[in-house]
């Protein structure tokens, strides 16, 4: 905060100067209390994250080379060259384990054959009013997708896709 004086006024002392610049410096209690409980919820996602990847790599059951290098790369941060090293093995190696690592811990997590970035569509809310047309047809009315997709004027892709997208 900047602290302005015009000509009429008495020039502030040093004291009065520090004394304003301090409380000018100050965070205000909503501040203090923002930051705190944007703290918490940092946290408390990294918690979450920490279980859940606890959770998937009990689940993976790496093998000895793989969980060391798991843990040499994403926990400890090391370089590729710097993993090699420890591991006594190749540049390239550590680089397929990385590939291997990637691949077991998504099929862990149950992400293999589907695009993690386009998720299922498991609840009505989620879907829009074409899916759940669609979604209805296919399990409550039991037509095949041929029929749907001529029922609805779409292509077969589509609908294919769309089924596949909805659990």
């Amino acid at each position: 905060m900047r602290v302005e004086n015009d000509r009429s006024f008495d020039p502030l002392s040093r004291f009065e100067q520090n004394a304003r610049d301090k409380l000018a410096a100050e965070k205000s209690p909503l501040d203090e209390l923002l930051a705190e409980e944007e703290e918490a919820k940092q946290l408390r996602a990294r918690h979450i994250e920490r279980r859940r990847l606890a959770f998937v790599l009990k689940k993976a059951n790496l093998t000895a080379k793989l969980e060391q290098c798991f843990l040499l790369l994403y926990v400890q941060n090391f370089t590729v060259a710097q993993a090699a090293k420890i591991l006594g093995v190749s540049n390239v190696r550590v680089r397929q384990m990385r590939i291997k690592l990637k691949t077991v811990l998504l099929k862990a997590a149950g992400y293999v054959g589907r695009n993690p970035k386009r998720g299922h569509l498991d609840r009505p809310q989620n879907m829009t009013r074409n899916q759940r047309r669609i979604w209805r047809l296919k399990h409550r009315e039991g037509l095949p997708s041929k029929e749907i997709a001529a029922h609805l004027g779409i292509s077969l892709r589509a609908v294919n896709m769309v089924l596949r997208r909805v659990k």
